[in-house]
């Protein structure tokens, strides 16, 4: 056999035995990562819109400079919340093909998110330097996991996991205005109108609790006060305004001031509207025993910068709270 021959022959042989191999090696499954776009990565999405059955835009989350805001309330979103939803879609399996009809789209929750009946979600993540998205509906839940469909495509899938999607604008954004617990206050004033008043403060050199004092109030007297000096600890908001968006009550407000340890002031405003018991927020700083902390004085300046320009409504116990009288609080 000629040595040409021979070579021809042998290569042949290693190219078939290659194919062989790559015959033999396992398919991956495939991801619903955001394809097809190979260059949507999870590190470049900017942006994230949900929307609702009818086309009811839920949220519109954009990366900013200042962190992920919300386009349709303008408030700040939940920056966890954007992060884990976007890293569980990018990371979600793809684990069986089911309908291309579109006919069977109902059954499954995987119809066009135009339709009012839509039970699902549209989400959308988006590359916006780069012009590239893609957009997914998700459907019903399995016990194994959700059906999903990318809205471009006719084919229906089960991933095999399950991601719950908040369906109201509120629950996407940062829902905490403060936590300040009652360790770190020194005094709670709150007025009302009529100038009825709740004085509680405490002994910067003793450990205890609070004292009570106020208007034609014995300053023994005894109370339950420091059931409200939990106020400002894990307070979240109900819903949001712009306040260049709403009207305030001409009325008088009941005020509240907060005065902590280190310097902070949190100032308190409430009305009373046909939209329930509105409040706004701001802050300042008083340096104590004329020593100025100035990591908290930034605090202060933090604090109000995120609050300032907002109205809010709180959950019912921390807006009774916030109301009390100083009957309330008589033992």
């Amino acid at each position: 056999m000629k040595r040409s021959t021979l070579f021809l022959l042998l290569v042949t042989l290693l190219m078939l035995g290659l194919m062989a191999l790559g015959l033999r090696q396992p398919q991956q499954e495939p991801r619903l990562s955001l394809v097809p776009m190979e260059r949507l990565s999870a590190e470049r999405i900017n942006r994230l819109d949900v929307t609702a059955g009818g086309d009811r835009k839920v949220a519109r989350l954009i990366f900013t400079d200042a962190g992920w805001q919300d386009e349709i309330s303008g408030y700040r979103a939940d920056a966890i919340l954007a992060a884990s939803t976007i890293a569980m879609l990018t990371s979600a399996q793809l684990v069986e093909a089911k309908t291309t009809r579109a006919e069977h789209y109902e059954k499954i929750g995987v119809e066009s998110i135009h339709r009012e009946t839509a039970r699902g979600l549209e989400v959308t993540l988006s590359d916006s330097t780069q012009g590239l998205s893609q957009s997914i509906l998700f459907g019903d839940f399995t016990s194994t996991g959700q059906y999903v469909r990318l809205s471009n495509e006719t084919q229906a899938w089960l991933i095999g996991t399950s991601i719950d999607l908040p369906i109201d604008n509120i629950e996407w954004l940062d829902r905490e205005l403060l936590d300040i617990s009652a360790e770190k206050l020194l005094s709670i004033r709150i007025i009302h109108p009529d100038m009825s008043e709740i004085l509680l403060t405490k002994n910067t050199l003793k450990s205890g609790g609070f004292r009570m004092t106020g208007l034609n109030m014995d300053a023994v007297a005894k109370h339950n006060g420091n059931r409200i000096a939990g106020i400002l600890s894990g307070l979240i908001m109900e819903s949001v305004r712009a306040e260049s968006a709403i009207t305030l009550p001409d009325t008088a407000a009941v005020r509240g001031e907060f005065h902590t340890r280190s310097g902070i002031i949190i100032y308190t405003h409430a009305w009373q509207s046909e939209e329930g018991i509105l409040f706004t927020f701001d802050a300042g700083y008083a340096p104590t025993e004329d020593i100025i902390d100035s990591k908290a004085q930034a605090q202060a300046a933090g604090i109000a910068a995120r609050l300032n320009g907002w109205v809010y409504t709180l959950p019912p116990f921390k807006t009774a709270q916030f109301l009390s009288r100083p009957a309330d609080l008589l033992q």
